[in-house]
């Protein structure tokens, strides 16, 4: 039964998580996948779209299409979601007046 091999699978993924040192460095490749994998999911499908409508089917539009997503990913990464990861740390450390001024009465003085 597929489900049940791929239940076993995912549990010895996890005890082997768990019995890895921190700061392995073989692991970094992983990490950095991991930090990519939200701009991945919104990029994999445009990025194709845009590669598969110019290049041929064969093993270049494969490496171009793997190619393509990961640099579109690491840049959306690099430019989008750590400067915008920073500027909600921002925000959030000056405390909710910082987003939406609140008056402190109700006739809207301060």
């Amino acid at each position: 039964d597929p489900t049940v091999a791929t239940g076993i699978g995912l549990a010895g993924l996890c005890v082997l998580a768990l019995r890895v040192p921190a700061g392995a460095r073989w692991l970094l490749p992983l990490h950095r996948l991991g930090d990519l994998s939200y701009p991945l999911y919104l990029l994999h499908v445009p990025v194709t779209m845009a590669i598969v409508q110019r290049v041929a089917p064969g093993p270049m539009r494969t490496a171009l299409v793997c190619l393509g997503v990961t640099v579109a990913a690491a840049l959306m990464h690099r430019f989008v979601e750590l400067p915008t990861r920073a500027a909600g740390a921002r925000l959030a450390r000056r405390g909710p007046r910082a987003i939406i001024d609140v008056p402190t009465n109700p006739r809207g003085d301060r």
